[in-house]
């Protein structure tokens, strides 16, 4: 992933009782504008939807990827990027050359992106 500002990458797990900030892990996002991987650590378990807030500012960002991943390292779910849908605060949202490009708003401070899926 890239950004042309930094600020914090937060994503939120709803595991049947909705977004919350208990649940949910964040760190932060470099402004770069070379891809590089981002780990965010969700403890293990079965989820409906994930609330992706890939910054909170009106910088723009590209995603190349998206995966969730054990401790061990081990692949268990690719997420095409197709999957990524924009949710809230979000400008425009556009596929190319197999990557994810997402321009939030002007005054963004909540750019919100949405996935959900059927756990296997």
């Amino acid at each position: 992933m890239s950004s042309t500002l930094p600020s914090s990458i937060q994503v939120y797990y709803d595991d049947g009782r909705g977004f919350r900030e208990t649940a949910s892990t964040r760190i932060p996002l470099d402004k770069n504008v070379t891809p590089r991987s981002y780990r965010l650590v969700i403890p293990a378990g079965t989820y409906r939807q994930f609330r992706f807030d890939p910054t909170e500012s009106a910088g723009s960002v590209v995603i190349e990827s998206a995966q969730l991943i054990d401790k061990q390292g081990n692949v268990l779910r690719v997420i095409p990027l197709s999957e990524i849908k924009a949710l809230s605060q979000i400008k425009s949202r556009s596929e190319n050359a197999g990557k994810l490009e997402i321009v939030p708003e002007k005054d963004a401070n909540d750019a919100q992106l949405l996935i959900v899926f059927n756990p296997t």
